[in-house]
């Protein structure tokens, strides 16, 4: 045990750190690679009559894992490509589904499918009314 007041050799104290954060930083990046990523399949894309935004139906495809197919529908800025970052998500049902998405009336109509397992289902996204027919 060192005396009080004496310190550790600089060496020892960088080994002490650096060695522990790099096996951590190893394992979370090997780790990293076991988790399937979600890829965004844009299956349709509506632009608002104002050409402002468009309205996106997608599903997500995260190779294998054990979630099914999924539809999902969003707006996001025309100005920008469509992402997941980007994307206001307001409706999202289990299995692949034709949501016919379109602009009536300032606002979003879409076909919500029937009898479908429906996990998100907003009456407004941003600034716009969602009608389900």
């Amino acid at each position: 045990m060192p005396a009080a007041g004496r310190k550790l050799p600089l060496a020892l104290l960088i080994a002490l750190t650096t060695g522990p954060a790099l096996v951590v930083g190893a394992g979370l990046w090997l780790l990293a690679d076991l988790v399937p990523e979600c890829v965004p399949d844009l299956r349709e894309s509506v632009t608002s009559p104002d050409g402002t935004t468009i309205l996106a139906v997608f599903g997500l495809d995260c190779g294998g894992a054990t979630a099914g197919p999924n539809t999902q529908a969003a707006i996001h800025p025309a100005t920008e490509p469509f992402s997941q970052e980007n994307a206001q998500v307001f409706f999202a049902a289990d299995g692949t589904h034709q949501l016919s998405p379109r602009w009536r009336e300032g606002g979003i109509v879409i076909d919500a499918p029937e009898g479908a397992a429906i996990t998100r289902q907003l009456d407004r996204v941003g600034s716009f009314p969602v009608v389900y027919d």
